[in-house]
């Protein structure tokens, strides 16, 4: 099962582009050659040397000439993206009276080594996120707007990278990743999405967009701004789910839980669950599309993605992600420890401690020697008695509350006992004095 994320086309023979682009290369070395009569009135020459190409084209348009301006844009095209102008690993070409050339040694990779350059008239910096992390500037067109990928696309790029002291530190075989997943980092693909197809570009990067605080071993140290060569080489259309194969699927799930996995151990942990997402969506696509039922290694990818997810979630606070994850997990496979263990965690700092306890206890009865499982456990069962004698105290305190005041003692302040004696007194007079009447 392959972990790269697009297939590799298969060689075929060369086509009416590349050969003509074979001959728009060849022109360019012509235009080069040309510099060796200075006295010339070649426009392409001048007492310094040749004109840049770029330069070139600008005075073609100005001047009307249309064609040929074209022809020696298709040469800029060729050139750089065959490397001959930018490329620091590549040989350098000594021009020599007569027209003979002869190579110089090229420098070692990792040497020092510029980005090429072009004229400042023909392309200024553009600047992406408006905070001036991201420059962006267009060394050769690409074929058009249209050309441009669109999410979920897939693209083949190749990356050249250089420090700020022009140390080359990226030389690679072109990538392939799909566009908005995350799968590169952060300056290709945010530049990637904005670029034509064959455009040649270079993009300065903050180092929170290249290699970060960690920095890239043996050559970019931490918080390094980049500046990178991008050639988007060929644009991909999404991958129709309908028609994928499991195979093919799989491959492609197994490189965004690799991708998450890397970024989890560099504690980008946002990004890390941004990769195990984008392969559950895979999987889940791929089989709603086909109508299908998960097949063990469908099932088996599966868990290991929502195992990861789980674990992702919990480090940026995303307990429901993370305890929906794992119960997924369960449903397939109930004695899945890591799952277990897990849903025991999540759980305890829900305050679910019942179900916390329950998990826990199962994953220690699966493996009764993992330390950390029976250390895990005993401290949700601590945290359980606590919560308890908690609520109990609580329902005292409630209880106690209810109980009826007891009555007040009456007060012997105030006027109205005084006059109750005064009454009894007036009553006790008044039958004495009828008595006396009676006899009388």
């Amino acid at each position: 099962m392959s972990g790269e994320v697009l297939d590799t086309p298969h060689a075929e023979p060369p086509t009416n582009d590349e050969q003509s682009q074979r001959m728009c290369e060849t022109r360019a070395q012509q235009v080069i050659e040309t510099t060796s009569a200075p006295a010339s009135n070649d426009p392409a020459v001048t007492e310094k040397g040749p004109r840049p190409l770029a330069e070139l084209c600008q005075d073609q348009v100005k001047e009307g000439e249309e064609v040929q301006a074209s022809q020696l844009h298709d040469d800029l095209c060729s050139t750089l993206l065959n490397g001959s102008f930018s490329d620091p690993t590549l040989s350098d070409t000594t021009i020599h009276p007569g027209g003979s050339d002869s190579a110089k040694e090229s420098q070692p990779e990792g040497s020092a080594g510029k980005p090429p350059e072009t004229d400042e008239s023909s392309s200024r910096w553009v600047d992406v996120l408006g905070n001036g992390q991201l420059m962006k500037k267009t060394i050769c067109a690409g074929e058009g707007p249209s050309s441009r990928p669109t999410p979920e696309c897939s693209v083949k790029m190749k990356v050249k990278g250089y420090l700020e002291s022009g140390k080359a530190v990226e030389y690679s075989h072109p990538y392939k990743f799909i566009v908005g997943d995350g799968d590169v980092i952060q300056a290709w693909d945010l530049a990637a999405s904005l670029m034509e197809r064959r455009e040649v570009a270079l993009v300065k990067a903050h180092p929170r967009l290249a290699y970060g605080e960690s920095g890239k071993q043996p050559d970019v140290p931490p918080n390094a701004t980049v500046t990178f060569e991008l050639q988007l080489l060929e644009v991909y259309d999404p991958i129709d789910y309908s028609m994928a194969t499991e195979d093919d699927t799989l491959a492609h799930v197994n490189a965004k839980c690799s991708r998450g996995n890397d970024l989890f151990q560099k504690k980008d942990y946002e990004r890390a669950l941004n990769s195990y997402c984008k392969g559950r969506t895979m999987m889940e696509r791929y089989l709603s599309e086909q109508h299908l039922e998960a097949s063990k290694a469908i099932k088996d990818m599966q868990i290991r993605c929502w195992n990861n997810l789980a674990a992702a979630a919990v480090k940026v606070g995303e307990d429901q992600e993370a305890l929906k994850a794992v119960q997924n997990v369960l449903k397939w496979d109930p004695n899945n420890i890591k799952a277990l263990f897990r849903c025991g965690k999540i759980t305890a700092s829900m305050g679910d401690y019942a179900t916390a306890v329950e998990s826990l206890q199962k994953a220690a009865d699966l493996s009764p020697d993992e330390k950390f499982i029976q250390t895990e456990l005993q401290s949700v069962i601590k945290k359980r008695s606590k919560s308890i004698e908690d609520e109990k105290a609580l329902y005292r305190r409630m209880i106690g509350t209810a109980k009826p005041e007891k009555p007040q003692s009456p007060s012997h302040k105030g006027p109205i006992p005084y006059l109750a004696v005064a009454a009894s007194v007036a009553a006790v007079g008044i039958g004495i004095a009828y008595y006396f009447f009676q006899r009388h």
